[in-house]
């Protein structure tokens, strides 16, 4: 392009070396006038990489001291790529003397969201990481990949729990781009600079100048001309607050946190020191952020701990538990039993120098972050010399049992807890009640779990705790619902939003909604149980409740599988996966890789992962009947299905149906999921008997539920497929085209092709082609979408019907290239702009970056210098 404009196009295969030589020369000869003269770039993201190096090196050495070069810029190139070395340029304009360079605006969440999963992978960073990666970085692009890069290098266990979002960004170590800014920084600023610069970055809030005159030991004078010096180098922004008080934060909390990593450990030191006599000056109750500010101070100031600063940090790791900041929590607690074991005061024959509560908490966090042993020696401690029993400590203690599968362990621990009366309405108690009910009913004592579920949910409401109230509703919920009794269910979970509500709880709402979305897809119709689940996720990310997370994303995916959309459930099962492994949620883990192995099995690939129902079959491992165990059948018996072992599959569903009614008041699994996949593998492997004895089964298990609208599919499905097995092809259409029409009401979608698929081969035996056809037609069109492997199937009632199948539709973005897509791929191949493309063909700018989209998807590529080097 370059030289094209400076007349070089004579000299054939002008090198970069030759260009810039014309282009210096045609900028001296300008500016020997006499006159200023302002050269601008428009659009530098967009220049070939040898245009990009001269105009790196003009940046540098401007020619003519009248000459200022003017570089306009933006973070994506018009073609929506990244421009990645915009730092390097950036860093070069500050440093010439003749040189602007102006930025455009900053990446959205949404595009950093993009980016960060470019880089990790999908699913792999919690929205909570991503939305501090945003504020950290300011959005710009250079310092989102120098964040990246940085947390690349972790060790693992750093890195999950970053991403994971149970540590802050504070805990990134200052490296790449934003150390050497610091660096850089540090050279030309004075002393003055170097510690304001260091004291907002340990400060991190907005500060005013006495603050920082505070922090820092300097007089007001030094002070505000230090934050001159910062604000001229682009370091610090003014915030004013609604009391017009003017205060001064940084501008890239990254590079803040390098200055002050780069500052004297001395001074380091006196600054957070000075910050502890602040805080604890503040004449009102501090928030949670500063009392977590504050424990933070306490340990890098090295300050003396006395019971009143203990309790302060007792309320920061309280703070940080609440938010599922479980690692600083952790870490804030390992730092307070170090100097407390320091202390001269500690009386040498206590096992805990934490106080009981503490202790409590710090055995939470190593088992929220997967240390159990250390967890229970923890406990060990705090227990007490004379062993006498904590009804906390055992809640924790029994926790720990049913995260490891050991629910009959858990039941012992609970049993002499719920063995006491509880006149006083003791929330311990009641939270032991909700919880064991559903470790009773995990190990098959129905009759006990529903007695103590109903003495939990009557002292929860006598209590007036709203949250009990919640958790003792949305454990009937779910008891009921896996009864297979919706409507119940329903009404418990919409009694428990109503409670959650009043309260204001958000974490509440969350997860009440989370459980009226998982009743109305089975009981109404997946959009409006998506609808609600979506919500729950929203509010359950923005209140850091993992549990309902992945609960929610869970059921979300399940839904977007049964409606058909493969893709969206695969991005939401490894989001959740990759949350319920950093957060060591050994018991959840299985659903989203089960559910991984289902997609991966309908495409027609196959899975990694060994399946893990085997530990369930062989004893090893306690029963636990949940949706983990259900999702893994489901799973397994979907591999073997497509692998061509009927056998297989039915033994492995068989045997989970068997357990699922051996521990009982498992219908919801049995009619909707299990039973009706035995009747399938029942007729692929040629037992006529075996898939009666299922249908009979699913009788019986039907009349002992409510209506599912999803099992009214099911059952006819199930009846139809027996009809074809008998060759009854009369009897079997109007069971399938029923079954067929009760899937399309709840809009599962997935389901409703299957069946038209068996719909289809019924119509071809009947010999209605022409109804045949245009079934053949629909399926064909939708797993062409979603690329599954039942296409080959289609394919061959194609053939079977004597037709060809259609051709594959193609969308806007694949196939030939328009005329109009062919001359803007000409011009874009010479060098040319999207603004100069635009001119010569007469349209608009925004037509000719619509045109270069399909250009690029068409083609295959990924950048305008792809395509300028390709030969068209």
């Amino acid at each position: 392009m370059l030289a094209e404009l400076l007349g070089a196009q004579d000299i054939e295969q002008p090198t970069a070396t030759e260009v810039a030589r014309r282009l210096r020369r045609a900028m001296r000869d300008l500016s020997n006038g006499g006159r200023p003269l302002v050269v601008l770039v428009h659009e530098l993201q967009d220049l070939a990489a040898e245009d990009a190096a001269i105009i790196s090196d003009l940046l540098c050495a401007p020619p003519g001291g009248s000459v200022l070069l003017v570089a306009a810029v933006a973070e994506r190139r018009s073609d929506g790529t990244l421009w990645h070395p915009l730092r390097a340029f950036r860093e070069q304009a500050q440093r010439a003397d003749h040189c602007e360079l102006i930025d455009f605006p900053t990446l959205s969440v949404e595009e950093v969201t993009a980016e960060v999963e470019r880089r990790l992978g999908t699913g792999v960073a919690s929205p909570r990481f991503i939305r501090e990666v945003a504020r950290a970085t300011g959005g710009r692009l250079d310092d989102l990949d120098d964040c990246m890069q940085a947390i690349e290098q972790l060790d693992p266990r750093l890195r999950s729990e970053l991403l994971a979002a149970s540590r802050t960004l504070q805990a990134l170590p200052a490296r790449g781009g934003p150390s050497e800014h610091a660096a850089v920084l540090q050279q030309v600023l004075d002393e003055s600079g170097r510690a304001v610069a260091a004291a907002l970055g340990v400060w991190k809030d907005p500060a005013t100048v006495e603050v920082v005159s505070a922090l820092t030991g300097l007089g007001d004078t030094a002070v505000e001309s230090a934050l001159s010096d910062l604000a001229e180098h682009g370091v610090i922004e003014d915030v004013h607050t609604a009391d017009s008080v003017v205060t001064f934060q940084l501008v890239e909390p990254l590079v803040g946190a390098a200055l002050a990593a780069q500052s004297p450990p001395l001074r380091l030191r006196r600054i957070h020191r000075a910050a502890v006599e602040l805080i604890e000056a503040t004449p009102r109750p501090l928030t949670d952020d500063e009392t977590v500010a504050f424990a933070a101070h306490c340990f890098n100031g090295d300050i003396t701990l006395d019971e009143r600063r203990v309790a302060w940090i007792g309320r920061s790791a309280t703070a940080l538990v609440s938010r599922s900041r479980f690692a600083e929590a952790r870490e804030q607690l390992l730092s307070l039993e170090r100097a407390l074991r320091r202390s001269p005061k500690r009386n040498p024959g206590s096992r805990s120098v934490l106080p009981s509560p503490l202790a409590l908490l710090l055995a939470e966090t190593l088992s929220r972050s997967g240390e159990l042993d250390a967890a229970e020696d923890v406990l060990a401690d705090a227990t007490g010399p004379t062993g006498e029993t904590d009804i906390a400590i055992a809640l924790r203690r029994a926790r720990d049992r049913v995260a490891l599968g050991q629910n009959q362990e858990a039941w012992e621990i609970y049993a002499p807890i719920l063995a006491h009366e509880n006149p006083g309405r003791d929330p311990a108690i009641t939270q032991a009640r909700i919880e064991a009910a559903s470790v009773l009913r995990s190990i098959g004592m129905t009759d006990e779990a529903s007695q103590q579920q109903s003495l939990g949910a009557s002292e929860a409401q006598e209590s007036g705790n709203h949250r009990l109230t919640v958790e003792a509703r949305l454990s009937q919920h779910r008891a009921l619902y896996a009864a297979g009794r919706p409507n119940e269910a329903l009404r418990f979970g919409r009694e428990a939003f109503s409670v959650a509500r009043a309260s204001g709880s958000t974490p509440l709402i969350a997860r009440a909604s989370s459980a009226i979305g998982a009743v109305l897809c089975d009981l109404r119709s997946l959009e409006r149980g998506m609808r609600w689940s979506r919500r729950a996720l929203r509010l359950a990310e923005a209140s850091d409740d993992f549990a309902t997370v992945s609960g929610a994303g869970h059921r979300l995916a399940t839904a977007m599988l049964d409606a058909g959309d493969l893709a969206g459930a695969e991005r939401m099962a490894l989001r959740i996966m990759h949350l319920d492994s950093d957060m060591h949620r050994s018991r959840a883990l299985p659903r989203p890789r089960s559910l991984l192995r289902v997609i991966q099995a309908l495409r027609g690939e196959s899975s990694e992962s060994p399946p893990e129902a085997g530990r369930f079959w062989d004893g090893r491992e306690p029963l636990d009947l949940s949706y983990s165990l259900n999702s893994e059948v489901i799973a397994q018996y979907t591999e073997q299905l497509v692998s061509g072992n009927p056998e297989g599959a039915h033994e492995t569903v068989s045997t989970g149906i068997d357990w699922f009614i051996k521990a009982g008041s498992r219908g919801r699994f049995l009619v909707c999921d299990l039973i009706p996949r035995q009747v399938h593998a029942a007729i692929l492997m040629g037992d006529l008997e075996a898939a009666e004895r299922a249908v009979t089964l699913l009788d019986v298990a039907r009349t002992e539920t409510e209506a599912f609208a999803v099992a009214d599919g099911q059952h006819h499905l199930a009846r139809g497929r027996l009809a074809m097995a008998r060759l009854d092809w009369a009897g079997a259409l109007p069971l399938l085209v029923t079954a067929a029409r009760e899937f399309g009401s709840t809009g599962a979608q997935w389901q409703r092709m299957q069946t038209l698929k068996e719909a289809a081969e019924v119509y071809l035996s009947l010999d209605d082609t022409e109804r045949a056809q245009a079934v053949l037609a629909e399926c064909h069109d939708f797993f062409t979408k979603v690329g599954a492997r039942d296409l080959q199937e289609i394919r061959w009632l194609y053939a079977r019907a004597g037709r060809r199948p259609p051709r594959a539709r193609t969308s806007r973005t694949t196939g030939e290239l328009s005329e109009r897509e062919v001359e803007v791929m000409r011009l874009a191949a010479r060098g040319m702009t999207d603004a100069q493309i635009a001119a010569v063909l007469h349209i608009q700018r925004r037509t000719v970056t619509t045109h270069m989209h399909h250009i690029l998807a068409k083609r295959g590529i990924h950048s305008r210098l792809d395509l300028s080097e390709a030969n068209w």
